[in-house]
């Protein structure tokens, strides 16, 4: 291709940008400024790898356990013409080995100790829990004994800790692509949007009305108490007294 016909190839596929901006938005995750962002995924994708080569190898263990393997022993064993074994029974399920000799003896192997593999499997969810810091009961929900719920709170600390970085690095990110979507609907230029967030651990209503009284406790008016419990101002001048 010549140089023109690859400038008329590039005309061909060129749009025009008429609003001012590259509609590319950066998601910087755990990055440093000005860093590109990381997938969540790489220090789990190698440990995911082991993951499912040992639910593989139990596969096909369990396949091979299907169907116990028999042996005998004491029998005498023909050769065809070029020397080889000649197999004496034939395996089967509709098979049955029979001999004439007093001596011969039969058996079959032990099964594959399918446990062992699941140990292993166990083995790599508990390390994608550790380099992802994922709660180990999200990935082992089969686990001996039901946790209590504050267990289970401290057991997400790492966790939530790494989902409230995330909702600070990225809410800038998409209050951006939220004001370009709305400059594309013509909804005006140089709109300034705030990412509101829910938070990761919400508590109860138990939860939230024990921190009330121990606010209370320490000195909040009743006004402000009833506030934060979600009372309306109507609601709240009808209550006092």
């Amino acid at each position: 291709m010549s140089s023109a016909d690859a400038e008329e190839h590039a005309k061909a596929w060129t749009l025009n940008n008429p609003y001012g901006i590259v509609p590319v938005f950066h998601f910087a995750n755990n990055a440093d400024i000005g860093m590109p962002g990381q997938s969540e995924l790489e220090a789990a994708i190698p440990v995911q790898d082991g993951l499912n080569k040992s639910v593989l190898d139990m596969l096909v263990a369990m396949e091979f356990s299907a169907y116990r393997q028999r042996w005998a022993a004491g029998i005498e064993i023909a050769l065809d013409k070029e020397g080889k074994t000649i197999p004496p029974f034939k395996a089967g399920i509709d098979q049955i080995w029979i001999s004439e000799n007093p001596n011969a003896r039969f058996g079959d192997f032990d099964a594959a100790n399918l446990e062992q593999f699941l140990k292993v499997k166990d083995s790599f969810r508990i390390d994608i829990a550790s380099v992802t810091g994922t709660p180990l009961h999200y990935l082992m929900p089969h686990m001996k004994g039901q946790p209590s719920g504050e267990s289970l709170k401290k057991a997400e600390t790492r966790f939530l800790a790494k989902v409230r970085d995330r909702q600070q690095s990225f809410g800038q990110t998409w209050a951006d692509i939220m004001a370009f979507a709305l400059m594309i609907e013509g909804r005006g230029k140089d709109i300034r949007l705030h990412t509101n967030w829910e938070d990761p651990s919400p508590m109860s209503d138990r939860e939230v009305l024990e921190n009330i009284l121990l606010k209370k406790d320490i000195g909040i008016s009743t006004e402000q108490a009833l506030s934060e419990a979600g009372y309306g101002d109507v609601d709240v001048k009808g209550m006092l007294p």
